[in-house]
């Protein structure tokens, strides 16, 4: 069940609903795009959850991220989801 959870929070933060850049300006008319955490954190407050989930998403996404050799999760399915949770339940530190 929360491989399926995972699965449904990666990308609904490719998108930046609130429409802001968070303080990346755009450069000689060239428009760049939001850093994935920022575009989180936006999601998270458009949504109006509350501020120990705008911490502790971030954090969990930048585990994830670290647990695979810094690849950007849109490059990532299932079955690295799956790894990092596995990795979690039997052998991380947050295994019980």
């Amino acid at each position: 069940m929360p491989v399926r959870k995972c699965l449904y929070i990666l990308p609904i933060y490719r998108t930046n609903p609130s429409g802001t850049d968070r303080g990346n300006t755009p450069s000689a008319g060239t428009q760049t795009k939001p850093r994935l955490l920022d575009q989180v954190r936006d999601t998270i407050r458009f949504k109006h959850d509350s501020i120990r989930t705008e911490q502790a998403y971030p954090d969990w996404i930048r585990r994830f991220i670290l647990f695979h050799a810094k690849r950007h999760p849109a490059e990532m399915g299932a079955p690295k989801v799956e790894a990092f949770l596995t990795h979690l339940a039997i052998g991380g530190c947050y295994a019980r």
